[in-house]
């Protein structure tokens, strides 16, 4: 039997009292592939430890054309508040400006095309693939953002 309550669904099996509850997440994405491609859409099935997501491009909804994307592919994938962001905010890029402290490392992160971000990182292991880097300003139109290594240039942790 499942229960579908808000974006959570609780499967509950009659024998064991099993409960199992699932996130199913309707989220805002800005993904920028390695070779210069940026799509924006929404994704229900987003996860670090899987080699690909689906993703249901902004601006073709109910059309049935989701997008099969592999993390291989990938530069970055930005989880955002909203699509279209705000051109005239000015980012807190400073880790000493920083208006609360966050967990993770802080880190300098440079990609292959030369763009650089700031932030504290999550996750982050050697051995793994990507990481997730959350902004140093609560403010940025980015929530969080997955990094694949592939893409980057240099990585500093200050």
């Amino acid at each position: 039997m499942i229960y579908e309550v808000g974006f959570v669904s609780v499967i509950a099996f009659s024998f064991n009292v099993r409960l199992e509850i699932k996130m199913v997440m309707d989220q805002k994405m800005v993904v920028h592939l390695l070779d210069g491609t940026v799509l924006k859409g929404r994704s229900h099935d987003f996860n670090l430890n899987k080699e690909m997501f689906h993703l249901d491009p902004e601006g073709i909804a109910n059309s049935g054309k989701t997008i099969e994307i592999h993390h291989e592919f990938l530069k970055a994938a930005f989880f955002v508040k909203d699509f279209s962001g705000n051109r005239y905010f000015e980012e807190i890029k400073d880790f000493e400006k920083a208006p609360k402290k966050n967990s993770g490392k802080k880190a300098i992160i440079t990609f292959s095309d030369g763009e650089v971000l700031a932030g504290f990182v999550e996750g982050y292991k050697e051995s793994r693939p990507g990481f997730i880097l959350v902004p140093i300003d609560p403010g940025s139109n980015n929530l969080k953002i997955f990094v694949n290594k592939k893409g980057l240039k240099n990585i500093e942790f200050p």
